[in-house]
């Protein structure tokens, strides 16, 4: 679209300075030089510059952010100072009307590490582009650029042309949760008690609300949950994709546990996986309960044994 607007310019302003020249300076031979210095130039000292990638393509959650790096090739034989900036596009909202769409830019999405780069002949600079999509951002296409020019006046600029789709569409938990590290503290399977450290990855292309603490499930040797335990990370966050999660849970199943236990997080808060823990745990009041009675069991018998030599 860009070009197409450019181009037609261009051929509107050759028209008419070939027109003016032909009646001024026709004989002189100064209209072609004119018409060569106004049209030409400034396409001779963008073409000094190069840009890639020239587009950045996304689907993107609101309240999500996406880095990347553009790279600015400085073509020409000598030393060039580039300006790099944010400009503009009116957004095209699928069913916006028009003063709507003026109304949605992304400027004050876009970050740029940098606003001014030097670079020596047949060099390359990258600059990195960072954009934030506000929580309030309702589903659409918006576009933008970042440009790039140099501080010769008669010098083009060129273009990269940013282009997201912005969906408020969500996933579950249970469906983009992914669990990556399922840990429980060693240390504590002699006491009955201890912590459980889950850590979740997002491995789908929308965006999951966090609305409700995981839970953690642990199950007796017969198989019934006897403990359901919410995170200490309680968040009312989005976990964007690509993005995780990491929770803790402090567990503990009684003085007298015995036997091995089942640690799993619930179904809903992640998808189904065979990632769950099953250990022996045997409190240690359990095994002073044990100890006490081997030691009243022998001495009973032994008492018992003393009592019918007497008889």
């Amino acid at each position: 679209m860009y070009a197409v607007i450019y181009l037609m310019d261009s051929c509107q302003l050759a028209v008419g300075v070939t027109t003016w020249c032909t009646r001024v300076y026709f004989r002189s031979g100064v209209a072609a030089a004119l018409f060569f210095i106004i049209v030409f130039m400034p396409n001779i000292y963008a073409n000094a510059m190069s840009l890639t990638p020239a587009t950045f393509n996304s689907s993107i959650s609101p309240g999500c952010i996406v880095s990347y790096q553009i790279e600015v090739a400085n073509d020409a034989s000598s030393i060039v100072n580039e300006s790099v900036y944010y400009k503009d596009v009116p957004s095209f909202a699928r069913g916006s009307t028009v003063s709507e769409r003026s109304k949605r830019g992304i400027g004050s999405w876009v970050s740029l590490n940098s606003s001014m780069i030097m670079i020596g002949p047949g060099q390359k600079e990258s600059v990195e582009v960072g954009i934030k999509v506000p929580v309030e951002t309702k589903s659409g296409n918006y576009f933008g650029m970042v440009a790039v020019s140099t501080t010769d006046p008669l010098a083009g600029e060129i273009a990269h042309i940013i282009d997201l789709t912005v969906s408020e569409e969500k996933a579950s938990a249970a469906e983009a949760l992914q669990i990556t590290t399922f840990k429980l503290n060693d240390s504590s399977f002699f006491k009955g008690s201890g912590m459980v450290n889950v850590e979740r990855k997002n491995v789908s292309e929308l965006s999951v609300d966090l609305q409700k603490p995981a839970i953690l499930e642990v199950k007796n040797p017969f198989g019934v949950t006897v403990l359901a335990v919410e995170s200490n990370q309680l968040t009312d966050s989005i976990l964007c994709p690509g993005q995780s999660v990491s929770d803790t849970f402090d567990w503990s199943v009684g003085l007298f546990s015995v036997g091995y236990y089942t640690f799993s997080l619930s179904e809903k808060d992640a998808q189904s996986n065979d990632m769950e823990k099953r250990v022996l745990i045997i409190s240690p009041f359990m095994i002073l309960s044990i100890v006490l009675f081997v030691f009243s069991t022998l001495l009973y018998i032994k008492r018992r044994s003393s009592l019918a030599q007497k008889f």
